[in-house]
């Protein structure tokens, strides 16, 4: 599972992750005012959608939502509380950020971070087709797969191998 143990603790669970984590869950509760309440299917899917954009530092490679560690959990629960508590999405996300540190962070945060996948799987097709178009225009000049013409030195072999394959279809 994702909780593999380092050290005594928890993979990403040290006791300052411990304290960062009541820490937001103090911080989350006092900020919460202000804001109309949600219906209970809307707060789930908003507090989904804060935990998918976040990645888990319980779990590598997973975010808050998908992580199944029960530390992820109480963060999940904390953001749902806050959510319910009337703080935007934005200012929860932020606020966990704070508290876990910028490795949880799981979109990118400008415009390049969105646009570089792009530009460079473009580049790498414009060049797969320059290769092909490359590679195609050698093969045209050569002859398909016709036998060469003999030269005069072989020209009595050749009509001997034509002569044995006669007389062998005969």
């Amino acid at each position: 599972m994702c909780e593999a143990r380092r050290g005594g603790h928890p993979v990403g669970m040290n006791p300052w992750r411990r304290i960062g984590a009541c820490a937001l869950a103090g911080s989350l509760l006092l900020a919460t005012a202000g804001r109309a309440e949600l219906t209970p299917a809307e707060l789930d899917r908003e507090t989904y959608q804060v935990a998918r954009d976040l990645m888990s530092p319980f779990c590598p490679g997973r975010t808050l939502a998908d992580c199944p560690s029960p530390y992820a959990r109480d963060v999940r629960e904390q953001i749902r509380d806050a959510l319910a508590g009337g703080m935007a999405s934005d200012e929860v996300a932020a606020r966990v950020t704070a508290e876990l540190g910028d490795e949880v962070r799981g979109r990118p945060q400008s415009a390049w971070g969105w646009w570089m996948p792009a530009l460079v799987t473009m580049g790498g097709v414009i060049a797969a087709v320059l290769v092909i178009r490359r590679l195609g225009a050698r093969g045209r000049g050569e002859p398909s797969l016709s036998a060469p013409a003999p030269s005069s030195a072989e020209e009595p072999l050749a009509a001997r191998l034509e002569a044995e394959l006669r007389r062998l279809d005969a």
